[in-house]
């Protein structure tokens, strides 16, 4: 499949990517926000179906960062199950369990492009540099540490930036661009001794999956939960996905289902989504 052109992909602005965050509902103007769901056991698993696959680790390294990162940005407790969302009973149950509902949580825009904006200008330890760019890490004579980032400005002026620790997030593009630039010292660029630095990048194809038509309009009525609404001021919303034990009988990465009412009577699957 194409992709965006890089200029629709990244925002160069105080908070990033987050100046283009925007989730739109028929059922609520909720405007401003980011859709947010932790990753399941099964993607940190080898799977002989999948190359390369299988961290160092398991999804319990990750619980307490994600629990924190809930914090970070100002939502709701570390909670994707539908037990501890779903009050109202309105999970649609399937046959053998084959198809589940999981749940998201939206966060708001304006945490990451006002509030801690206001923060980090305030704080006494920390300077922001706008307008100024990265463009290589520079490593020690050992190659096992970075000693300084050069950037640049507008009008070409250099900038060398020293630290005990750097935090590379720059998303899923510039992170690697960046670390295969900085070949200086090793040839292949910064951690890419096995060729494999940008080469696993991923993106979400969507596709329109089919029109559902219930046998009786009042399933709309039980349907809420795959729509965004509030709980404890956080907004939240169902979908439907594929049981592990499917993906790995059916050899499948993963697959996830939005679903949105229509006038006409019809519920669409309007987001079939791979990942």
């Amino acid at each position: 499949m194409s992709y965006y052109d890089l200029e629709e992909t990244r925002d160069r602005a105080f908070g990033g990517t987050s100046n283009s965050w925007r989730v739109s509902s028929e059922s609520h103007n909720v405007g401003n926000l980011v859709r947010l769901s932790d990753l399941d056991a099964i993607d940190f698993e080898k799977r002989d179906w999948v190359p390369y696959s299988g961290w160092p680790f398991s999804k319990s390294e990750l619980i307490p960062y994600y629990e924190r990162a809930q914090e970070v940005f100002n939502i709701g407790p570390y909670r994707y199950d539908t037990e501890f969302w779903d009050r109202d009973k309105l999970e649609l149950k399937f046959k053998d369990r084959k198809v589940r509902t999981k749940i998201f949580q939206f966060g708001r825009k304006d945490v990451f492009t006002d509030e801690y904006r206001y923060e980090l200008k305030n704080a006494e330890n920390i300077k922001v540099y706008l307008n100024t760019t990265a463009l290589k890490l520079k490593i020690n004579e050992y190659s096992n540490r970075i000693n300084s980032i050069t950037a640049t400005t507008p009008t070409g002026k250099r900038i060398e930036v020293n630290s005990q620790h750097f935090i590379l997030a720059m998303g899923g593009l510039e992170n690697p661009r960046i670390m295969l630039l900085s070949n200086g010292r090793v040839k292949n660029g910064i951690g890419n001794q096995h060729d494999l630095v940008g080469r696993f990048f991923m993106e979400h194809p969507h596709l329109w999956s089919g029109v559902f038509y219930p046998s009786n309009a009042s399933f709309f009525d039980k349907s809420d939960l795959y729509r965004i609404q509030f709980r404890d001021n956080t907004p939240i919303m169902g979908k439907l996905r594929l049981s592990q034990e499917v993906l790995k009988r059916g050899k499948i990465v993963k697959y996830g289902d939005f679903s949105s009412p229509f006038a006409n009577g019809g519920l669409q699957a309007a987001v079939a989504r791979h990942s």
